[in-house]
């Protein structure tokens, strides 16, 4: 089964200023994610808005971004949290491998926040509760144990320049 939630990320805009000159840039990001079995897909996009005001010209650019996709395993996530309740209400996830979620644009500390509408609630709880089972039953051959023979060998190797009797 397929399970999708819409989601927007909130990214932080940027403001800067050059003597009688002043720039402001701010992101809208939107997606959706996709769980189908043990894989997890992030597919967003989004646009800049950048507001140039100088002393004598005002111009204001709406910049469409890039559609992106990230495809994650399951075993690679901790499980799903939901935070926020009624009022701020948000999906988190947490990687286990460094680095997993790093081209999602608000990835902080190797987590995401993944911002649903309050419509979207019950696809919300059906997402966690799906991920969380997904993580639990996860096939263990796709977790690649170190093999005792491999680790062996390489305590065994003598340092360079030394042989063996």
């Amino acid at each position: 089964m397929t399970y999708l939630l819409p989601f927007r990320l909130k990214v932080p805009g940027k403001d800067e200023f050059r003597g009688l000159h002043a720039v402001s840039t701010s992101f809208r990001f939107h997606g959706v994610l996709r769980l189908e079995g043990f894989v997890l897909t992030i597919e967003w996009g989004g646009i800049a808005q950048v507001q140039d005001v100088g002393a004598l010209s005002i111009r204001d650019d709406r910049l469409a971004l890039p559609n992106e996709r990230i495809t994650v395993p399951v075993n690679s996530l901790y499980p799903a949290t939901l935070v926020g309740g009624w009022w701020r209400p948000r999906l988190t996830l947490q990687a286990k491998v460094l680095g997993a979620l790093a081209i999602v644009p608000s990835e902080e500390l190797n987590a995401v926040q993944f911002w649903y509408a309050r419509s979207d609630r019950a696809a919300a709880i059906a997402m966690a509760a799906a991920l969380s089972t997904a993580i639990a039953v996860a096939p263990l051959a796709a977790i690649d144990p170190p093999v005792v023979s491999d680790i062996g060998e390489i305590l065994s190797t003598p340092p360079s320049g030394l042989t063996t009797a």
